[in-house]
């Protein structure tokens, strides 16, 4: 099944040939990155494609893929699926050594709603904890709380 398939991937990525030697999948994507820096890049393993890192967390937010060890697995059955997205996204990309560079690219602006996003949820998750904290030591504060948050 492809839940399998996917385990084996994460678990032994197939090495790539450079220069005639082998080296890890994440070695191979980090020098193609350093050559499109301002794109999502994509890397076929298998019948899958990867990619890491902040890419990574991009795909898991368009996609909802989970990310692994700094790393998101799609099957190549959702190849046109994850470029369309990524165009109406105005994303760069490269893909099977083909780059696609939008003219209106939005990968650095797109990777700081990331950033501001998932630090508004750190923030929120912090002031949940806190009021529970309150809430647990005194009940009566659950109806401060509510109040205060409705005067706001």
């Amino acid at each position: 099944t492809i839940a399998i398939l996917m385990v084996r991937m994460f678990l032994h990525p197939q090495p790539y040939i450079m220069g005639g030697n082998k080296v890890k999948l994440h070695d191979f994507f980090e020098q193609k990155k350093e050559d499109h820096f301002d794109a999502v890049v994509m890397i076929k393993s298998g019948k899958f494609y990867v990619t890491f890192d902040k890419d990574a967390e991009i795909l898991h937010k368009l996609f909802g893929y989970k990310i692994v060890h700094h790393r998101v697995g799609f099957p190549e059955s959702a190849k046109e699926q994850v470029i369309q997205k990524l165009n109406e996204k105005h994303l760069s990309y490269l893909l099977d050594e083909e780059k696609n560079s939008d003219s209106d690219n939005q990968y650095f602006i797109y990777l700081k709603q990331i950033q501001e996003e998932e630090l508004i949820e750190n923030m929120c998750n912090n002031l949940l904890k806190k009021m529970k904290e309150v809430v647990v030591k005194n009940s009566d504060n659950y109806g401060k709380i509510r109040n205060f948050l409705n005067e706001l």
